[in-house]
């Protein structure tokens, strides 16, 4: 059996876990129409992991002259697939052999965005993440924010079927963003579109293969991310408030717990932060004044404690 699908993963030096990833794509019990590997100028060994696969008829693999990021690597592959239908998969995450005949039972017309459960796999061992709004097998997702705000992200890039159709007339992936970029796409894609979220765990993200120092940048970044967001159209959402504060909320944390205290206050201008109520934005604010040797240690600490769940 072949789902009209082309796979796109995007590469940047993940030698390590790059060949279990293609590998899971190519055990499906339903296989794609396609495997498109974007190597992103990887400077490890990546491309030469990658030869194994070059001769390999539904593989195409290729070699980026200069790192462009993710969205771009994204983007580059999309414009090279010719499937109706679309999935991706980070090169340090991999697949259930059922993911793709899962999300194929979820295709009906009208439907622009499919996603999985999924669980993480940590120093732990595997951790289930949860969907406390899915109530059956398949589930329309009609408030992708209730869904955020409830649980963890019903859809991620690591375990969605989008239709390229859709995808393409939106413009892909913004480069510009770092971070969140691709729950921007699956906001367009739920305006355009309707979402249907299959409630069995079919993809992984490894997470003992993430760069601890690019998530920590990451947190201490405004998440420029949710401007786009608000910009995507109106809505009528009752849970677009508990979203934002709870991603400035978790942005602030961190940089209470890394920057110093006129940064933080820069940041309590932003005008995201209008979200948070009063007594936040006064914690926040009278946090900012500690000195740093005392306010640094005390909350990296509280972190490290409640993240230990991740190992």
């Amino acid at each position: 059996m072949q789902l009209n699908c082309s796979v796109v993963i995007p590469v940047f030096n993940k030698e390590d876990t790059i060949v279990r990833a293609v590998e899971s794509v190519l055990s499906q019990t339903m296989l794609p129409k396609e495997v498109i590997v974007v190597n992103d100028a990887s400077t490890d060994s990546t491309a030469q992991m990658l030869d194994r696969f070059r001769n390999v008829e539904s593989v195409t693999i290729v070699d980026l002259p200069n790192n462009r990021g993710v969205s771009s690597a994204r983007n580059y592959g999309v414009g090279l697939a010719t499937a109706d239908w679309v999935a991706f998969l980070d090169a340090d995450d991999y697949w259930r052999t059922e993911f793709l005949w899962n999300c194929s039972q979820a295709i009906s017309p009208g439907v622009n965005l499919i996603g999985t459960a999924y669980s993480y796999f940590s120093a732990k061992g595997n951790i289930a993440a949860q969907f406390p709004n899915a109530c059956a097998v398949l589930n329309q997702v009609d408030d992708y924010y209730e869904w955020a705000v409830n649980g963890d992200l019903p859809f991620t890039a690591s375990s969605v079927l989008v239709r390229r159709e859709a995808l393409v007339a939106l413009g892909g992936f913004s480069p510009e963003l770092s971070m969140g970029e691709d729950q921007v796409v699956w906001l367009r894609l739920l305006q355009s579109g309707l979402g249907v979220f299959v409630n069995k765990p079919l993809a992984t993200y490894d997470l003992t293969n993430s760069s601890a120092v690019s998530g920590l940048a990451h947190r201490l970044s405004d998440p420029v991310f949710i401007d786009y967001m608000l910009c995507s159209g109106p809505t009528n959402s009752a849970y677009l408030k508990p979203y934002i504060a709870r991603a400035m909320r978790s942005s602030l944390v961190y940089q209470c717990a890394y920057k110093r205290g006129a940064v933080v206050r820069s940041s309590l201008s932003n005008r995201k932060v209008s979200y948070l109520n009063r007594r936040e934005l006064l914690c926040f604010h009278l946090a900012s004044w500690v000195p740093s040797f005392i306010r640094f240690p005390i909350l990296r600490r509280l972190i490290k404690k409640l993240n230990q769940k991740w190992g």
